[in-house]
């Protein structure tokens, strides 16, 4: 049931992409996933997914790529992890091996019961474009790699660190996250380009179905009104103090 719905939503999610002009693929190629992140001018990467600073396999990790016709667009990581059931001694591990040890001083019980199994983090989502994809490409975007993570690892979990801002703004509902772990690390050295208010949000596989369920029906509905919106050549034109149809690229 939930690898057949993983697989429906990342069918649903690639013709969705597709249809705007955006194709996309699955690397696990260091060397191709370097090119693509410099190709989308992303100026930091995560060293938790950095493919060139990592022991990187096929049992290990992959990135999303989406390519237009003037090159790659977009992109985005993720890692997996067998972290058992005592999570947070390995996160704060993690921390100490990328950043140095005392970059983190404690990490968060509460990590114990969110983040136990085969985990996959997810994260340096990228667009080149200044305007960004919006909010529908995005979760279409994020949503072939959380189905990918279910249908070739059979996560436990998927999760991220997101400052507040962001999550007010709404952005873990966007890419997929519907949990939340508050004050999930004690920092101890801020490192470059983190935050003090990052939280982790994280979706177990207990919600799957109601995730790729809702990916499913959202985009195919973005599909009927699209298709509704269209003008239609066959009708007579609009006079001039009419107002026109609008094409709806949602």
């Amino acid at each position: 049931m939930r690898l057949s719905l993983a697989f429906a939503a990342a069918n649903q999610c690639t013709t969705y992409l597709a249809q705007r002009g955006l194709e996309v693929s699955l690397s696990q190629d260091p060397l191709e996933v370097a090119a693509s992140v410099a190709a989308v001018g992303k100026p930091y990467l995560t060293p938790w997914l950095d493919p060139l600073s990592n022991d990187f396999g096929e049992r290990n990790f992959f990135w999303v790529i989406g390519r237009s016709k003037d090159g790659v667009e977009m992109v985005g990581g993720g890692r997996i992890d067998d972290l058992g059931e005592r999570p947070s001694g390995l996160i704060k591990r993690l921390f100490d091996r990328t950043y140095g040890v005392g970059t983190v001083t404690g990490v968060s019980e509460r990590c114990d019961d969110a983040l136990q199994g085969r985990v996959c983090y997810l994260g340096d989502l990228y667009s080149r474009s200044t305007r960004g994809l919006g909010r529908e490409r995005v979760r279409a975007f994020v949503g072939v790699a959380h189905a990918f993570a279910a249908m070739s690892f059979s996560v436990d979990a998927t999760y991220s660190f997101m400052r507040n801002a962001d999550i007010l703004r709404g952005s873990a509902d966007v890419n997929g996250f519907t949990r939340r772990v508050l004050d999930p690390v004690t920092w101890g050295q801020m490192p470059e380009a983190r935050s003090e208010t990052e939280q982790i949000v994280y979706r177990h596989r207990s919600d799957d179905a109601v995730y790729f369920n809702g990916l499913i029906r959202e985009l195919g509905r973005s599909e009927v009104a699209q298709r509704h919106c269209r003008i239609d050549p066959q009708r007579e034109a609009p006079s001039e103090d009419s107002s026109p149809e609008l094409e709806v690229d949602a």
